[in-house]
């Protein structure tokens, strides 16, 4: 499907091989079929790797027609480049990656609110219990 996308010369080609897929991708309308076309043929749609053009078209498709398909990628990338920061030791006392190491507010930091435990202290108590 993937292959016979890629190639569609119109957006209607599109459309009908979105329509004869499986799955809830084949129950959408034509201004999709139109969208996932002008992103297909952006100057910026990667030629080669496939995970990339997924990556693309994925954050391309994001904004739901809301936002233009650019603006939407900008979203995504703003998204995934802020800082998330991770409780890395939990007792009474937290140390947190945003700095502050001291007594926990109801078990989360006190500067900055975070809950979120690191991959480390996560497997640490699933391996406890």
């Amino acid at each position: 499907m993937r292959d016979q996308i890629l190639a569609a010369q119109t957006a209607v080609e599109v459309w009908e091989i979105v329509k004869s897929g499986r799955g809830i991708i084949s129950n959408v309308d034509f201004e999709f079929s139109e969208r996932i076309f002008e992103i297909l043929n952006d100057p910026r749609f990667p030629q080669v790797r496939m995970k990339s053009q997924i990556q693309f078209l994925a954050d391309s498709l994001a904004g739901c027609g809301f936002v233009k398909a650019r603006r939407a990628r900008e979203i995504c990338a703003e998204e995934r480049a802020k800082v998330r920061h991770t409780i890395v030791r939990r007792e009474f006392y937290i140390e947190c990656t945003c700095g502050y190491s001291g007594p926990a507010l109801n078990g989360a930091c006190k500067e900055c609110g975070t809950m979120t435990l690191s991959e480390e202290l996560q497997r640490a108590e699933d391996n406890d219990y």
